[in-house]
């Protein structure tokens, strides 16, 4: 791609994206990653629909011909572009253009080229946004339970290492935190185990605050990071540069006579289990409304590719990739021999209904929060409206910790003379 006319098609983007707010000539000008920090900004914004296409006008040619020319570049009469010799004042907001086709196809091949890798740059890339343009310093909300061991103090020396580093809004029980206070967070740093992580992750899901998550539990296979590592991790996050990932996660309502008597989000799963007097119970099942099976077992999972190594696993489910997008139905104890788990698309609507139930048949999302099941009822399974964002550690990959934390496909440990060998 020529350069000078990659660097205009940046100050366009740049320009464009100043349209919306005056908090953008914080960010450096001309530059490839101040783009894609304002296109990962805008996505969080309810704008941001428009903002996409008003956007991709200007990156594929479709701009007011005064503002961007037949080649890329501004004609004499055009208006200026910000950039750092040549600033527009932030209370003087450019008025909004009317957009005439340009088939330049050199202009358009162009620019395909810098959107598809603008789009693949940004899935992944978390930016603090206006907050940090503003204050310099991420905002973070610290979750934890001190009542646990020496998890206080460990807090404590947490709290004095970040003083100089980062703004901490509150440092509280997961419970106590308001979605009002969660707005204002960049981060929100869990220390506990997977239970903590999966109570933050259905409430910070509402605000999509990304989460990190600092193991003090007995397996923590959620939790990316210890505590040393989460110091040595600190300066490159205060830099802007820690990435994400998005886990999609599951929202679950249960119906009676037509009316939603609950309703709750799952990162791991959601579980139909027997319950008292532990008899075998009896689910019809259905994917977008076409009829899947009769299942009489022990209960179902439908679980998330995060919970895919949870529950799901130990019943004998498959392991996903937590990246992948998708749903898993697994039978517990199924009265089948062939009655196998089956993986289904992450946009399917998945019913289940109570034909026999016991008193005890209980709903669970990751086994934190449940509501009874009785006969008739209707479970309705889908996608949640919001991801579970966690942050990544540098230091290992997915399948590091699967091996790790489950030792998930280590070698037999043989004898050699009576004494195990590697």
């Amino acid at each position: 791609m020529n350069n000078e006319l990659l660097t205009s098609i940046e100050n366009q983007t740049l320009a464009h994206f100043r349209h919306f707010s005056p908090l953008f000539t914080n960010f450096p000008s001309t530059t490839v990653e101040s783009a894609l920090q304002i296109a990962h900004f805008m996505q969080n914004k309810p704008n941001f629909q428009k903002a996409q296409m008003n956007v991709n006008m200007v990156l594929t040619g479709d701009y007011e011909k005064k503002t961007l020319g037949e080649r890329g570049k501004n004609k004499p009469n055009s208006k200026p572009i910000q950039t750092q010799s040549n600033p527009i004042k932030a209370n003087k907001m450019p008025k909004q253009t009317q957009y005439k086709p340009n088939s330049n196809p050199i202009l358009v091949d162009c620019c395909n080229g810098f959107v598809d890798n603008l789009l693949e740059k940004t899935e992944n890339l978390i930016v603090l946004g206006d907050k940090m343009a503003t204050s310099g310093l991420p905002k973070l909300v610290v979750f934890s339970d001190p009542k646990k061991g020496h998890v206080a103090e460990i807090i404590t020396e947490f709290l004095n290492f970040v003083k100089s580093r980062a703004e901490v809004i509150v440092s509280c029980g997961i419970e106590e935190c308001t979605v009002d206070i969660l707005k204002e967070a960049d981060f929100a740093v869990v220390f506990g185990g997977d239970g903590s992580i999966t109570s933050a992750a259905r409430q910070l899901s509402q605000v999509n605050v990304p989460v990190i998550g600092v193991n003090l539990g007995k397996l923590g296979y959620l939790a990316e990071f210890n505590v040393s590592e989460l110091k040595e991790f600190f300066p490159s996050l205060t830099a802007g540069k820690a990435h994400t990932d998005k886990r999609m996660m599951l929202g679950c309502g249960i119906f009676s006579n037509g009316e939603e008597k609950f309703r709750s989000a799952a990162i791991n799963d959601v579980v139909v289990t027997a319950g008292p007097p532990f008899k075998m119970i009896e689910l019809k099942m259905s994917v977008d409304g076409q009829p899947l099976a009769v299942c009489i077992s022990d209960g179902l999972i439908i679980s998330t590719p995060t919970g895919s190594t949870a529950y799901n696993l130990s019943a004998g489910g498959p392991i996903l990739s937590p990246k992948m997008e998708a749903m898993v139905i697994t039978p517990m104890c199924p009265h089948s021999l062939s009655f196998r788990p089956i993986v289904i698309n992450a946009d399917s609507k998945v019913e289940v209904f109570g034909v026999r139930v016991n008193e005890g048949t209980t709903v669970s999302m990751d086994g934190q929060v449940s509501c009874k099941l009785s006969i008739d009822d209707v479970v309705r399974i889908e996608r949640h409206k919001g991801d579970f964002l966690v942050v990544n550690n540098p230091l290992r990959t997915q399948w590091d910790t699967l091996a790790t934390k489950l030792s998930w496909a280590e070698k037999p440990k043989y004898k050699r003379n009576g004494k195990p060998t590697n």
